[in-house]
């Protein structure tokens, strides 16, 4: 009787630690299943994320493209610029100043075209920015062009009537004002694009850690 009870005692303790060990088994199982669904899903944010790389890099090609006409453009009008006001001294020395404004500009342009080709992954918020700048280029073209088309017509006048120069002088004026202002803007813009730079830094930390953790998926398993 006394090895029964020892017996029936050493029973009660196996089956205490196998509802111990069934426990713990459970809980490991939950576990895995909880990795599980966090590697689905950062498997699903990565396949998004790499696609929406892909369509960005479509769109900034397509961008590139049009920047070198804008370009071709730009340069074809103060070409024409040049060969049709050289006898106005003073009308030449501001279309001078003019030109320094716009290499300027398109140095501008160039830098941010590096910048772009040099990331890897921009959300929807950067692809927003760049639609606006190049909204913003577009619409300071169209005010170049502008000016370029009343400058011929003054240009013109000029050659007939001297005492129309004062008012070709204050038409000028306003002009400048106008790619001033643009400049400022353009100015915005890049300082949007440097507060971007820091967001996709932290964004690439992010990935880093979601990369170290999906890399540690086996070792759970």
């Amino acid at each position: 009787m006394e090895d029964i009870k020892v017996r029936e005692m050493q029973i009660f303790e196996y089956k205490k630690k196998i509802a111990e060990a069934e426990t713990k088994l459970k809980q490991q199982q939950n576990l895995y299943e909880a990795v599980r669904s966090d590697r689905n899903l950062y498997s699903k944010n990565l396949i998004e994320a790499q696609d929406e790389i892909t369509e960005m890099k479509r769109k900034l090609k397509i961008m590139n493209h049009q920047i070198d006409q804008l370009k071709e453009e730009i340069n074809g009008k103060e070409a024409a610029l040049v060969k049709e006001h050289l006898e106005f001294q003073r009308v030449e020395k501001e279309k001078e100043v003019l030109k320094a404004e716009l290499q300027k500009l398109k140095q501008q342009a160039l830098e941010t075209k590096q910048f772009i080709d040099n990331q890897e992954a921009e959300e929807r918020k950067l692809l927003k920015i760049i639609a606006d700048a190049d909204a913003e280029r577009l619409r300071q073209k169209k005010e170049l062009d502008q000016v370029i088309s009343e400058r011929d017509i003054l240009g013109t006048q000029l050659v007939r009537r001297n005492d129309e120069l004062a008012l070709l002088y204050e038409k000028i004026k306003i002009q400048q004002s106008i790619l001033s202002k643009g400049e400022l803007q353009y100015s915005q813009r890049v300082e949007d694009l440097r507060l971007l730079k820091m967001e996709i830094k932290r964004l690439r930390r992010e990935k880093g850690i979601l990369n170290k953790t999906v890399a540690n998926v086996d070792d759970l398993r």
